[in-house]
């Protein structure tokens, strides 16, 4: 499970930006043969919390291309499965999305997710 969304820029910040792609060699998005990642899509409260502008960025582009356009990846290979983030919903029944344009409420949950899901442009997407 690798968190992609870590900060304002496909850049990252702390330990994620080496796990990711700043060591050019070893890096997950700059290996020679792909490596399959795993996210939850929720992830990203956990970096850019009450900052929708900054979510809408990676929304409009895509995980993908964000990191493609921003890190000078000569490509993103790796098959991308986005997580619902359902554990997260579980632990916290206050989660309030409004901010992000997002509602899990009245049932709209899975929807909402998975339009999500949709957006981050995953390969592969498992919701609830």
């Amino acid at each position: 499970m690798v968190c992609l969304v870590t900060g304002t820029t496909a850049r990252g910040g702390g330990l994620w930006k080496y796990i990711l792609q700043e060591d050019k060699s070893n890096g997950l998005l700059r290996r020679e043969k792909p490596v399959p990642l795993m996210s939850q899509v929720l992830h990203f409260l956990d970096f850019i919390p009450n900052r929708p502008h900054q979510l809408e960025k990676w929304r409009k582009l895509g995980i993908k291309q964000r990191y493609m356009e921003e890190v000078n990846l000569k490509q993103f290979a790796s098959p991308l499965f986005l997580d619902s983030g359902g554990f997260k919903l579980l632990w916290n029944k206050s989660i309030n999305l409004s901010a992000y344009g997002l509602s899990i409420k009245n049932g709209k949950g899975p929807q909402t997710i998975l339009e999500l899901q949709r957006e981050f442009n995953g390969d592969i997407v498992a919701t609830t």
